[in-house]
């Protein structure tokens, strides 16, 4: 019985969730509600739905946009967005390291969109936050190179990744950002 209805539930609700998230509108008490739902979902064992499937549901408007020079979505929902990735990276710890090298890999490729970066960073400062990430070398270099973007929202994404991941491990972090 429970089954079925995570299952209906699932198909009907999580497409009107994945609208929330990709809008303007979520922030505060309703982002945190959802943030939650995320998490006891991914790890209940009656859910039909996966980890890499609610994380290609919450990337989809980012990867499938073909728009090169702005962002697809208001800039509210990348947050929204990278919130819910390091709620559920931080849910099933087992796939957080290969989502970590997945943006990192985003960043670094030429091919990859402003937008896709903007998430790519905002989802690593979000998971960077609660999660020690010092053990990803290439991370510094590539936030680095990213001040060099001629995107804006680039450049951003990429400073508040390292604030965020800084504070994750202030040990490591503080004295490589007082270097720099």
């Amino acid at each position: 019985p429970i089954s079925s209805c995570v299952s209906k539930m699932s198909s009907s609700v999580l497409a009107e969730i994945f609208q929330l998230v990709h809008s303007p509108l979520l922030q505060g008490g309703a982002l945190s509600a959802i943030i939650n739902f995320f998490q006891v979902l991914v790890q209940s064992r009656v859910a039909t739905t996966g980890y890499s499937e609610l994380m290609r549901q919450l990337t989809a408007p980012v990867y499938s946009s073909a728009a090169a020079g702005s962002l697809p979505l208001h800039k509210q929902a990348y947050y929204s967005a990278a919130r819910c990735v390091a709620a559920l990276s931080s849910a099933c710890p087992k796939e957080a390291p290969a989502t970590v090298n997945q943006f990192i890999q985003e960043v670094k490729s030429p091919k990859s969109s402003p937008a896709v970066k903007v998430l790519a960073f905002l989802s690593l400062a979000e998971m960077g936050r609660t999660t020690n990430l010092s053990a990803q070398r290439e991370l510094r270099t590539v936030i680095l190179e990213a001040f060099s973007s001629p995107s804006e929202e680039v450049k951003s994404a990429a400073s508040y990744a390292l604030g965020n991941i800084s504070v994750g491990n202030l040990k490591e972090y503080l004295p490589f950002m007082l270097k720099e």
